[in-house]
């Protein structure tokens, strides 16, 4: 599983959210549910690396601020659900630790705006497989396995549970209710589910904002790790700023206040111009994780504010000792209300 202390956004129990390693070149695929993949790679004749030039991370974060506000981000504000719909790449070593596996799932979340809607989560895994050719060949060295049964330690592996087994092929879609707990809330920021009230009283500009933030994060750094809310306050005000702009039912202002406060961060940097093969071209900013333990890559389109993926790497390891990068990496394909009714599930 993951190092300890990470509050990332998590997809099907696993920590999954918005976060990179620092390579020298950035190519991240996940597969789509309709089988086209999602690929982030860098722009003609950038790498993922700053280069002379390009805008700054700051600079990033402010047009999409203001693009967040007046131009194509700013989305319909009506609808029964708000529906998160995403799919995510999971690097895993295999059971033997003899080579690289990628695990892909998609997930959407539905939340009903009325109390008496359904509100449902629907999960797919979408196969596993060899991440490249190289563990492809080890692969089959091994046997061309078409499962994987993990151990009770999974230390070291990726985002994987204790004897889970993994398939080569896909299954079928699996709607669950959310638990009564969730009705008449709107989604989590920190460890706190809001009501729709609540989030509609989000504070909507870049100051306020960040006091409400940070009041909620002293609360629950002191209340829940017993340490100084100092140390891990910049990277928790980090990871609460971008949940805002990715998943959280709130409106275009707030969001642009949550660009500004990340654009007033230390430690944000550029990582180059990514494109992906649907023709969507953004920008890479990247910080560290909330534990400090890993590099995040935030990919947004800072003509339109839209927030486009993600990445997390942090080390594995093989049998042999060598060390491989596991994570997840993260498209995001929608988020938005809807007059959609969600699958039954049945």
């Amino acid at each position: 599983m993951a190092p300890a202390g990470d509050a990332t956004a998590v997809v099907d129990g696993r920590g999954g959210g918005l976060v990179a390693a620092a390579a020298a070149a950035l190519v991240v695929t996940v597969a789509a549910p309709g089988g086209d993949p999602v690929r982030l790679s860098p722009g003609a004749g950038t790498s993922a690396t700053a280069q002379a030039g390009q805008p700054d991370a700051r600079r990033i974060l402010l047009a999409a601020a203001s693009a967040t506000v007046t131009g194509a981000a700013k989305a319909s504000s009506d609808g029964a659900y708000w529906r998160v719909r995403t799919v995510t790449d999971l690097p895993v070593v295999d059971p033997t630790g003899r080579y690289l596996l990628r695990h892909r799932v998609s997930d959407e979340t539905w939340l009903a705006r009325r109390p008496d809607g359904r509100s449902v989560r629907v999960h797919r895994d979408l196969g596993t497989r060899p991440a490249t050719p190289e563990d492809e060949a080890a692969w089959r060295t091994a046997g061309s396995p078409r499962t994987w049964r993990y151990p009770a330690d999974t230390r070291d592996m990726g985002y994987v549970f204790p004897k889970e087994r993994l398939r080569s092929s896909p299954g079928a879609p699996v709607t669950t209710p959310l638990s009564s707990a969730s009705k008449g809330t709107g989604g989590t920021l920190l460890t706190k589910m809001l009501t729709w009230d609540e989030l509609r009283e989000v504070p909507d500009d870049a100051g306020r904002l960040r006091a409400y933030l940070e009041e909620r994060i002293t609360e629950e750094l002191v209340r829940g790790n017993g340490g100084d809310p100092d140390l891990r306050m910049e990277r928790v005000l980090q990871k609460s700023c971008v949940d805002l702009i990715v998943q959280l039912p709130v409106t275009p202002e707030v969001r642009a206040a949550a660009y500004e406060i990340l654009a007033a961060l230390p430690g944000m940097r550029s990582e180059g111009e990514v494109t992906d093969p649907l023709g969507r071209t953004g920008q890479a900013v990247g910080y560290r994780s909330e534990d400090g333990r890993r590099d995040l890559l935030f990919v947004i389109e800072p003509g339109s504010g839209r927030p486009l993926g993600g990445e997390e790497r942090y080390d594995g390891r093989l049998a042999d000792g060598r060390t491989v990068r596991v994570g997840a990496v993260t498209a995001y394909q929608e988020s938005g209300w809807t007059d959609e009714q969600p699958p039954s599930g049945e």
